[in-house]
């Protein structure tokens, strides 16, 4: 018997789609529509068993093809995703008036794919750390990531912006710099980078583009003190670029100041201590704050900043934030990036924008940036309700409470909601290739 009638679906609440105004414009209605419910599919389900469950969500009539087409055909700039983005996140948490610095954090992750070895720009990648039973190099993906790091009462959050895939013809530097150029950020932004991304060559990039750096040194790393000044008639020869040369650990008492402040580490507040000067590094311009920081770990921390002016204090703050990026690269993850099967380059490489779509949403409902009415969980042995895995569960609870009153019986209705992705979403998002 052919069914007449439709299910009624439930509408994406506006409080959700709103703040994504800016992104809203570079897509089509049709595909955005399609496009949201996938990135909602990511918060409110699961990405397990390589699909995503975007059916939670979606009409058991929607028209998969068109996601199809906007995954793979659709001329739809990454560039202006990033940077729409990012219009996005500052105008929700600063409106129109931007802070003095802005912290942003990048950062390098692995996506393993042991049994996908043809997937576009998979190659072998060394993991940062293995565990037992583990190889150092595995088959898959390496991407960059950028995030804003957003400062709150003294804790740090961070919100995804956009990420690139690393592809075997580039590094992940030049990725960083197409990120970087992509997102457009302002003057007063500082990119708050690892140690295997805070090389020379960034600096050399950023310094003409006005863009300040904090990373950490290498232990062997040596810094010079400034030129002495030239004599009034100067004398033979070229003059002098670096002063006496200095190692990290031992910098002299006579060119650095002692400080002290607290931050948060490993879920603890701690008091440190560090010593800060400015000295000159070898082939890059300017002067270089570097910072000796000595807290409850093993190693003291080398940390080097080009903005000058910024709070030696506050440096070291960002520098120890920049683990966020850590957590929000594992919660992208078990939302879909690494889940991901896709058959050609472009959908792989637009693949993560949805996911960083899909990551803002539970950090802004969990702020209260988004103000929508989440049902409380009356769970007396868990008082704590704006968590992120319980803003999750909240808001799984309220889709379903959407569904249960705009869907009515299936036998009077038309068919139920479909419990697996049709076809060519399954070919879209890495199922089956289905015929064309």
């Amino acid at each position: 018997m052919r069914h007449t009638k439709s299910t009624t679906i439930p509408s994406i609440p506006d409080a959700l789609t709103a703040p994504f105004a800016p992104v809203r414009a570079v897509f089509h209605a049709a595909s955005w529509e399609l496009l949201w419910r996938v990135g909602l599919g990511l918060v409110v389900g699961d990405a397990g068993h390589s699909l995503v469950r975007a059916a939670l969500v979606g009409p058991w009539t929607a028209q998969w093809r068109r996601l199809h087409r906007c995954f793979h055909r659709n001329a739809w700039p990454e560039r202006a995703v990033i940077a729409a983005l990012v219009t996005s996140v500052l105008l929700l948490l600063y409106g129109s008036g931007l802070p003095d610095r802005l912290f942003w954090a990048v950062d390098t992750t692995l996506t393993p794919h042991p049994g996908a070895p043809h997937m576009p720009g998979v190659s072998l990648r060394c993991r940062s750390r293995c565990r037992p039973g583990e190889t150092r190099r595995v088959p898959g993906h390496q991407w960059v990531v950028l995030a804003h790091l957003w400062e709150r009462a003294g804790c740090w959050v961070g919100l995804p912006v956009g990420a690139r895939l690393v592809t075997p013809a580039s590094r992940p530097l030049i990725v960083l710099h197409w990120l970087v150029s992509a997102a457009h950020l302002p003057l007063s932004s500082l990119l708050v980078v690892d140690r295997g991304l805070a090389t020379k060559a960034l600096l050399r990039w950023a310094v003409p583009r006005r863009l300040h750096v904090l990373g950490r040194l290498k232990r062997s790393t040596v810094v010079y003190d400034p030129p002495p000044p030239r004599p009034a008639p100067p004398g033979p020869g070229r003059p002098r670029e670096y002063g006496p040369p200095h190692p990290v650990p031992a910098l002299p008492p006579t060119r650095t100041r002692p400080g002290a402040t607290t931050l948060v580490y490993q879920g603890k507040t701690v008091a440190v201590t560090f010593q800060q000067g400015c000295f000159r590094w070898r082939r890059v311009p300017g002067l270089l704050r570097v910072l000796v920081v000595t807290g409850p770990w093993a190693q003291p921390w080398y940390l080097r900043c080009t903005d000058r002016a910024l709070d030696p204090a506050r440096a070291v703050r960002a520098s120890a934030a920049r683990w966020q990026v850590e957590v929000l690269t594992q919660d992208s993850q078990r939302l879909g990036l690494g889940h991901y099967r896709g058959r050609t380059a472009r959908g792989v490489r637009r693949w993560p924008l949805v996911v960083c779509l899909a990551t803002c949403v539970l950090p802004w409902l969990r702020l209260e940036r988004i103000h929508l009415p989440l049902p409380a969980v009356s769970w007396p042995w868990y008082p704590v309700q704006n968590t992120p895995g319980m803003t999750q569960v909240r808001l799984q609870a309220c889709w379903a409470t959407w569904q249960a009153h705009h869907h009515c019986s299936p036998d009077a209705h038309g068919p139920p909601i479909p419990t697996k992705i049709p076809d060519p979403v399954s070919d879209t998002l890495g199922g089956p290739m289905v015929s064309r």
